[in-house]
């Protein structure tokens, strides 16, 4: 274990040493990573993506294994990378971790927007 500083709020933890987010930042970079992967299934599966195993890396030009987000709030924008590439790219900006410079009044909206999905997401659950 050791300290460290979440990229997102600039709270100090003691987390593994290679963890880049809080507890609480975390959880929300994972829930907005599913939400962004759980959207694009249904494009592949019409044909509108194509799947990564089809395309080479943008990058390095071998064969892909993922495709990238590298904002998960626009979750349709994907690049075919292998997955070495995809490891040097690192963690994909999201509703707390953006870009430097992006206002915060940006990111609160964002939040907005997303607290909403996620309780229409755990409203519809529970009345199925």
């Amino acid at each position: 274990m050791a300290t460290i500083t979440c990229r997102a709020c600039g709270e100090q933890e003691r987390r593994m040493k290679n963890a880049l987010f809080c507890y609480k930042c975390s959880s929300r970079h994972y829930d907005d990573m599913y939400a962004a992967n759980s959207a694009i299934k249904p494009h592949i599966k019409s044909g509108t993506i194509k799947r990564a195993s089809e395309c080479t890396c943008v990058d390095c030009g071998k064969p892909a294994k993922d495709n990238d987000h590298r904002d998960y709030l626009k979750p349709l924008e994907v690049e075919p990378v292998c997955r070495s590439c995809n490891v040097k790219r690192g963690a994909a900006f999201n509703s707390v971790y953006r870009p430097p410079g992006e206002s915060v009044e940006t990111v609160e909206k964002l939040i907005a927007v997303l607290g909403s999905r996620r309780k229409s997401r755990k409203a519809k659950a529970e009345a199925a």
